[in-house]
């Protein structure tokens, strides 16, 4: 239960901002890429992160998937799976991965 009444002028409420982007840079695919890069960071695998994109309830990866295409995602989701797992053999080593 909450502990206080609800208050419409919370200062503490979140509030979605638009941040716009430096010219040259393409912010859908910026957030794509962090948004793959979190998930593969968390241990999922590229099928269920594709999966996800698919899905009208994650609707941040939706916009991306429909805006960009399925070829675009599935692209993005490979070349950030091998700069992944690129890191991760360097900082745990090709063996540990190769057991997991």
């Amino acid at each position: 239960m909450p502990d206080k009444e609800f208050d419409p002028h919370d200062p503490f409420d979140l509030v979605g901002t638009v941040i716009p982007s430096e010219d040259g840079v393409d912010g859908v695919e910026e957030m794509a890429r962090a948004l793959v890069s979190e998930y593969l960071t968390m241990g999922w695998n590229p099928n269920l992160i594709f999966d996800l994109f698919k899905k009208p309830q994650y609707r941040g990866p939706n916009i991306i998937y429909r805006q960009m295409g399925e070829e675009y995602v599935r692209n993005l989701i490979a070349d950030e799976h091998e700069s992944h797992r690129a890191m991760m053999a360097r900082m745990v080593g090709e063996s540990v991965l190769e057991e997991v």
